[in-house]
């Protein structure tokens, strides 16, 4: 049987069934894994790969920008985990043509991340390749019994999300399709070319009892839909309570695109979901209005299925964000 058809997290449930069970507080298949070095404290693994051409297109990204972007979306992976990024190691496929004035642009963005999230570049490698592949592999560390992860939903539990959703995707749209013009373009393209990693956010909403996040990286439907896998729950959204951006709202009607739609399916806002007992979430919500921190309750676990509904209750139609399949 070829994977052809297949997508990565069906290919990574028979990976998990190939290795079977791991020594590990926390194995494959939730943002990180976790594993105990010492007590109390728990040490975080996650590795992410961008491959030229499937995650990105070196005519509408900086070189700048993609050295930041790819260290950002690993440190989001340790903060929906609650925990703090340590070490990265930094591995680079690179076609023979590629400019070493690049390389330098590259490296000066991946170095901003790292001073900003006090990561240390701890080695990595080169390897020669027909196209630009880059893998950055990062060790993060939580303690015990703050760790985040998307197997502790319960039903009745609350929904929320943080900041506002959609940016990403209509900035991604704008890059790709030089004919869409906003007088916003700077500021939706910086939302999906340079995110910002929760890790603050994750840490206080630990320290007053979450237990479960994730980030939002393949879309809002999406990767709730990771938390009820692995919780083996359903879950229910508002779509009136859903925050979308408001240049989103604005833009996307002259553009006659779904504003909803970007929030729900359109991925890489990396902002976080929790769900939370309705006492935690109003500490939550509480305790990130007092810092400014926009947060918004949007729905609830529920015992099966997906509800994405109107302000009148009835279901709406709505998609799963992005898949890596293997065609």
């Amino acid at each position: 049987m070829a994977i052809n058809g297949l997508n990565e997290f069906e290919i990574i449930e028979k990976i998990k069934r190939w290795l079977g069970s791991q020594d590990m507080t926390i194995p494959i298949g939730d943002d990180a894994a976790a594993f105990e070095l010492e007590p109390n404290l728990l040490s975080l693994f996650t590795s992410d790969s961008l491959i030229e051409n499937v995650h990105f297109k070196l005519d509408s990204i900086k070189p700048f920008d993609l050295g930041y972007k790819s260290l950002v979306i690993n440190i989001s992976d340790i903060a929906a985990m609650g925990g703090v990024p340590k070490f990265a190691t930094v591995t680079l496929g690179l076609p023979k043509k590629t400019n070493l004035l690049f390389l330098k642009s590259f490296y000066k963005g991946l170095k901003k991340a790292a001073d900003q999230y006090l990561v240390s570049i701890a080695g990595g490698d080169l390897a020669s390749a027909k196209e630009m592949a880059i893998n950055i592999s990062l060790i993060g560390q939580v303690e015990k019994d703050k760790m985040l992860n998307r197997s502790k939903a319960k039903i009745g539990e609350k929904i929320l999300v943080t900041s506002t959703l959609g940016a990403s995707a209509l900035g991604l749209k704008i890059a790709l399709e030089p004919k869409l013009k906003t007088k916003h373009d700077a500021y939706l393209q910086k939302k999906h070319f340079s995110p910002v990693a929760k890790v603050r956010e994750a840490r206080l909403a630990a320290k007053l009892g979450a237990k479960v996040a994730i980030d939002v990286s393949d879309g809002l439907i999406s990767d709730c839909l990771r938390i009820a896998e692995e919780s083996k729950v359903g879950f229910k959204i508002y779509a009136e309570k859903v925050p979308v951006d408001d240049i989103v709202l604005k833009e996307s009607k002259k553009l006659n695109l779904d504003a909803l739609d970007m929030a729900l399916s359109g991925g890489e806002d990396y902002e976080l979901v929790f769900t939370s007992p309705e006492t935690i979430a109003e500490k939550i919500t509480k305790n990130f209005d007092q810092k400014g921190w926009q947060i918004s309750v949007i729905g609830e676990i529920i015992p099966k299925g997906i509800e994405i509904l109107d302000k009148d209750g009835k279901q709406i139609s709505w998609r799963k964000g992005y898949e890596h399949k293997f065609n």
